[in-house]
């Protein structure tokens, strides 16, 4: 399909979207068949994940350290299948102890900054029985990142280089 400027999904002028999540494999569960309609319509889709998923599996002879190698190569294989660009995950963080904190809104932000998108799709933070701790922790860190972002005196020093604030135009849950 060639490049188009407008989408269904999308309002004007939505050309670049992060979608910010906690595991690998949440994006694809959550708004797989979008991503993938948008890259289509020549959009241009990052992913930024702040866990590697090393609690994912129950099983005894699987350990985190191998589990989570295995979820980041999965991870960057589904996301070149529906034409992600790039998959970034963050340093730091594990799986079941992700908790909202200044340091990962600062990382957030700072992803925001450098990639600029026009839309972001994360967790919702305020959604009734969301039951896993790291995708409200994600979903509230995400929301903030965006508000700081935008924001000349929020982590200033991410202000070199290059890097701006940055105004990110809609917010998907």
């Amino acid at each position: 399909m060639p490049e188009s400027t407008s989408s269904v999904l999308l309002p004007p002028g939505g050309q670049r979207i992060l979608v910010v999540q906690a595991h690998p494999d949440d994006a694809e569960h959550l708004c797989g068949g979008t991503i993938a309609l948008l890259a289509r319509e020549g959009k241009e889709v990052h992913y930024l994940l702040v866990t590697r998923g090393d609690k994912g599996s129950d099983d005894p002879h699987l350990p985190p350290e191998h589990l989570a190698r295995i979820r980041e190569q999965e991870q960057r294989e589904a996301a070149s299948v529906l034409g992600v660009q790039t998959v970034t995950f963050l340093e730091g963080y594990s799986d079941g102890e992700v908790e909202p904190c200044l340091q990962l809104r600062r990382e957030i932000a700072l992803v925001i900054r450098q990639l600029r998108p026009d839309v972001v799709f994360t967790f919702d933070p305020w959604k009734k029985d969301e039951v896993h701790p790291d995708h409200r922790a994600v979903g509230i860190c995400t929301v903030d990142a965006i508000a700081c972002a935008r924001g000349l005196w929020y982590y200033p020093e991410q202000l070199q280089d290059g890097i701006t604030p940055h105004a990110v135009r809609q917010i998907y849950y």
